[in-house]
């Protein structure tokens, strides 16, 4: 299953690198962004999450004083929160399970409302695979250290850490306040 994502994040990257490249270097040409030197995790960012958001630098000089706790903590809670919600959902012990349709629509609603909240401190990549597949192909595609080890020497343990720390935080929370109760046996009525 991760090997799955890993490579369908991978190919996805780089299927978007071939695409999109000769738009991304004059992007690059017309701002002066040199690929691989500081400042190039603008365009990197098409790609894999930095923090703070390089696109929310200009709209926004305060983020810069965004911290490596401070992102760990946006991936971290951002993950947690997605995972109660996943197990919330579809946990099939509910009797108050929602109609099928109800889950995915929900998720992605989720998803969408921490993105808008969390995006601008961490880029909100809350998925392991969704930043070391195209971090590869960042690499590969020769931003070189601005792929690993990341512009702060963090990226690959914050998005790849922390999201399985959050994930774990988010299903021990789910099983504790809800799943537990939910899969205790029943007491019969009998005397």
């Amino acid at each position: 299953y991760m090997l799955a994502q890993f490579s369908g994040a991978f190919l996805a990257a780089g299927l978007l690198l071939l695409l999109f490249g000769p738009v991304i270097r004059r992007h690059e040409a017309l701002h002066g962004i040199v690929r691989g030197a500081p400042g190039s995790e603008r365009t990197a960012s098409l790609y894999c999450p930095y923090y703070p958001s390089p696109g929310s630098l200009d709209a926004a000089p305060a983020l810069a004083a965004v911290t490596t706790p401070m992102a760990a903590a946006s991936e971290a809670i951002g993950t947690a929160v997605l995972l109660f919600v996943v197990f919330a959902l579809s946990d099939r012990h509910s009797p108050r399970r929602p109609p099928r349709w109800l889950p995915p629509c929900a998720v992605a609603l989720t998803i969408a409302a921490l993105v808008a909240l969390l995006a601008p401190i961490s880029q909100a990549g809350f998925n392991p695979a969704r930043d070391l597949g195209p971090r590869m192909v960042v690499l590969l595609g020769g931003w070189g250290q601005v792929a690993f080890p990341g512009p702060r020497a963090n990226c690959l343990l914050l998005y790849t850490l922390t999201p399985m720390i959050g994930g774990l935080a988010g299903a021990s929370l789910y099983n504790l306040l809800i799943g537990r109760h939910l899969h205790e046996p029943r007491a019969t009525g009998t005397r």
